[in-house]
């Protein structure tokens, strides 16, 4: 059960970056403020966020060794660093334009898969 959940919402968070990067593609190339915007105003930075700490809470979670929790702890620690949401939006949203801001959701795309199978791989 706990594994169909770790894949239900890595899956989930995956396309729910997508969905924001197709935002991010329908603005204009130097609209920094849009994408302030949509990860300030909208709340999608947050969503981002929690998004983010659940997902590595599951894996870590349905892990089957401390080697597979280490190196979830590893990921998260690279991508959160102990900032709170607020820091994170600063940090990643508030000076990029939307190219830039679809490229950090991509290589969070990219680390949530990577802790996912990880985790899925934690089992054979």
């Amino acid at each position: 059960m706990l594994l169909k959940q770790i894949r239900s919402n890595v899956e989930f968070t995956i396309d729910y970056f997508d969905s924001l990067k197709h935002v991010l593609n329908d603005l204009n190339v130097a609209d920094i403020e849009a994408v302030k915007n949509i990860f300030f105003e909208t709340q999608a930075g947050d969503s981002v966020y929690n998004s983010f700490k659940y997902v590595f809470f599951l894996c870590k979670k349905g892990a089957r060794s401390e080697k597979t929790v280490s190196y979830i702890d590893s990921i998260e620690n690279n991508i959160i660093k102990n900032r709170d949401v607020g820091e994170l939006k600063r940090t990643f949203f508030s000076v990029n334009n939307p190219i830039g801001a679809s490229m950090i959701l991509a290589a969070y795309q990219i680390e949530i898969y990577t802790v996912g199978i990880e985790t899925m791989n934690s089992y054979n």
